[in-house]
């Protein structure tokens, strides 16, 4: 109850199927959900860790967009995209980066429609940098670093957003 929050868009458009939020192009929601009850500073040196268990339904277009993101007020660091850009036909890709509208680094390999894939994105908040695994064991598993650069910010939360692009994703 009252764990996400919708921060802009249409507040009633996301939606919970079978225990899994439903993010699409079609919509314009954004939701967050705090990390605690004080926000994660600049300066610190924890890393914060996204696990997710995804699975696109709909394949995004093109270039695709962000689907989920840390935040502190319109501030956003540590964004996930998903995209179809250099993918083989009916596959699409994920990537990251560290505050870009773009990705600046791309998971290697095609992934495909009905799959679930676990992923885990890691955001240190002191130097702005952000990392993902494609269902990791360990954190020395295969991972990709995004090459953008970012200044460093508080986070406060966690977010998902709905925007043109991204096809239909279940989280």
């Amino acid at each position: 109850a009252n764990v996400w929050t919708a921060h802009s868009g249409s507040a009633d458009e996301i939606q919970v199927v079978g225990n899994r939020i439903l993010v699409t192009a079609q919509g314009s929601a954004d939701v967050s959900a705090l990390l605690g009850e004080a926000s994660i500073p600049a300066s610190s040196t924890n890393p914060l860790y996204l696990s997710l268990i995804f699975k696109l339904t709909a394949l995004p277009s093109g270039a695709g967009s962000y689907f989920a993101h840390f935040k502190a007020g319109n501030t956003f660091r540590g964004r996930l995209f998903v995209s179809t850009n250099g993918t083989m036909p009916n596959t699409f890709n994920i990537g990251i980066s560290n505050g870009a509208n773009t990705p600046s680094t791309n998971f290697p390999g095609n992934l495909e429609l009905g799959v679930d894939y676990r992923i885990v994105m890691r955001y240190v908040p002191s130097n702005a940098t952000t990392t993902l695994w494609l269902a990791p064991g360990r954190e020395d598993n295969v991972s990709v670093t995004a090459s953008d650069a970012a200044s460093t910010t508080s986070v406060t939360s966690v977010a998902f957003r709905q925007a043109s692009g991204i096809g239909n994703i279940s989280v």
